[in-house]
């Protein structure tokens, strides 16, 4: 790449203590069969050798260039990167992480031909269990490959999750949005206040279901498996959000109930990871940190959950809706039981309504086949309804072997 030309995409790389995996995250990335692109690898503090690694592959590719600095956290990091960067457009790479060869030469093209402000693709999840990789597929089941306003489709792509690092960010977008990453401590929840910002303003905006990343899951050192006390700043980040959008009135009248849903879905989702003991003492400072707090505007399911954890939080033990649980409402008259797969009300003991979520098979892009909830089986006293299709996102789970266009390090065991 000649450095007076400027790069079609900037990779940012926040790199903290990552040395065990940098490499496989770099070689995936020098492996792109799209190679324009500049890398910024931002070395935060590291204390082992990641900034040894990096100064290697910088050496041997001009393309990789390092800012080299103090401990800032995750946000401050990005938001170096960002400011750094020289691209069209931003993607942004975890050094755990890695990539399929052909990431960007499938998301790219989508970005220049619709002249997106976002372009998001799927990804593989993985981790290692008794010595082999087992994957898990996410991805979009609703408006792909479709261009449309996130804010005009809602809920749509908020509930998708802030999966940030499958996308490439036009970087005039976030610069006149003025979209930058939360500055606070650590790695905690900044991707969740970035991708509700750019879902919140982005006119237009794309998700593909090829497969874009590769994501590990069983890093110990990851935000996800290190809760601690950062279970709180959640609440901050939404904060951060809410202060953002407040700004612009209109915006914020639009998109307040999504926010508060989504903050809600993430209330829960950090309770369904704290141990059983934890979750009633989490419940209470949440509660004294949000004073907007209304259960009305959430989702009933949800509302339903977070109930039955302020009733019976030292005893709740379903973590990932493996087990039942139990919410007894109406003064005792109505029970509601829920499943993984299944949900059902009953009247004074008498079986009334049923649903049953339905997998089914999937054929994606790529020979890729997972499965998608497409459908829900509703039974009313017993007697079996239509089914009605499912109008969201899916999120399911199969075991794959690795697809041929992945990175010729990686293997199928």
């Amino acid at each position: 790449m000649n450095p007076m030309i400027m790069p079609a995409i900037s990779v940012v790389i926040p790199v903290y203590n990552a040395a065990p995996f940098l490499r496989e995250a770099l070689d995936s990335l020098l492996a792109q069969t799209y190679s324009d692109f500049e890398a910024i690898a931002v070395n935060d503090g590291s204390t082992d050798n990641s900034l040894e690694i990096l100064q290697e592959y910088a050496a041997k590719d001009a393309r990789i260039r390092i800012l080299d600095g103090p401990n800032g956290g995750y946000g401050k990091a990005m938001n170096r990167g960002m400011d750094a960067a020289k691209g069209k457009y931003m993607a942004i790479l975890e050094p755990d992480d890695y990539l399929p060869r052909e990431a960007y030469s499938v998301l790219l093209p989508l970005a220049e031909d619709n002249q997106l402000d976002v372009v998001r693709g799927a990804h593989l999840s993985f981790y290692y269990e008794d010595g082999r990789k087992v994957y898990n597929y996410i991805f979009p089941k609703r408006r792909p490959s479709e261009v449309f306003s996130p804010l005009n489709d809602l809920p749509g792509v908020f509930e998708f999750g802030p999966y940030i690092w499958t996308g490439l960010y036009n970087l005039a977008f976030l610069r006149e949005r003025q979209i930058r990453f939360h500055e606070s401590p650590g790695a905690s929840y900044q991707d969740t206040g970035f991708y509700f910002l750019c879902a919140a303003y982005a006119e237009r905006y794309m998700i593909t279901e090829s497969v874009v990343y590769v994501y590990r899951t069983d890093n110990p050192k990851s935000s996800v498996n290190n809760l601690g006390a950062k279970r709180y700043m959640l609440i901050d980040e939404y904060a951060y959000v809410e202060e953002k959008l407040k700004t612009e009135p209109t915006l914020w009248s639009k998109i307040y109930k999504q926010f508060i849903n989504n903050r809600f879905v993430g209330i829960l989702w950090v309770c369904e990871n704290l141990s059983s003991d934890e979750i009633p003492d989490y419940l209470r400072s949440v509660c004294e940190k949000i004073k907007d707090w209304s259960l009305k505007e959430v989702l009933p399911f949800s509302r339903l959950r977070y109930e039955h954890m302020l009733a019976h939080g030292s005893d709740y033990e379903d973590k990932q809706m493996k087990s039942y649980v139990e919410k007894i409402k109406m003064g005792g008259f109505m029970r509601v039981r829920l499943s993984e797969e299944r949900t059902e009300y009953s009247i004074l003991g008498i079986p009334c309504v049923s649903r049953r979520r339905i997998r089914v098979p999937r054929r994606l892009n790529d020979g890729i086949v997972a499965m998608a909830d497409l459908a829900n089986e509703y039974s009313i006293l017993g007697i079996p309804l239509i089914r009605k299709k499912v109008d969201g996102y899916a999120i399911w789970q199969k075991e794959i072997s690795v697809p041929a266009f992945f990175s010729s390090h990686e293997t199928n065991s």
